[in-house]
């Protein structure tokens, strides 16, 4: 009779581990892809620094604004005019939204898909 109310309150715990809803989603996501790395910079103020570094130069630099925005899975992000450099194929500039992630490893992920997630380092 007590093991199951000790089952639900071990779940509880477990989940409670993994969960990203009081995620502070400032600090720099970091994507890594052969010789290229995306950054994302996401600051207080609704603001983001977004750029590509390809073999150690800088292909491009750009800013934006982004959004915390809730949903029924969770608190999630916005980000308004942005572009993944290194998605294949390319798409246009337009609103990510994405749900943060935390990996069994205790990462703090921004993925677009499954091979393709943004790793917090800050």
């Amino acid at each position: 009779m007590v093991k199951k109310p000790l089952l639900a309150i071990a779940g509880l715990v477990l989940s409670a581990g993994c969960s990203v809803t009081d995620l502070d989603f400032q600090g720099t996501y970091v994507l890594s892809k052969s010789d290229a790395i995306e950054v994302i910079e996401v600051s207080a103020g609704g603001t983001y620094r977004h750029r590509l570094e390809k073999s150690g130069s800088t292909m491009f630099e750009e800013a934006g604004y982004w959004d915390k925005d809730n949903f029924g899975s969770g608190p999630g992000i916005t980000f308004r005019s942005f572009q993944i450099a290194l998605q294949s194929p390319l798409k246009p500039k337009g609103y990510w939204f994405v749900l943060p992630e935390r990996s069994w490893t205790g990462d703090i992920l921004l993925c677009a898909d499954d091979d393709l997630c943004f790793k917090k380092i800050q």
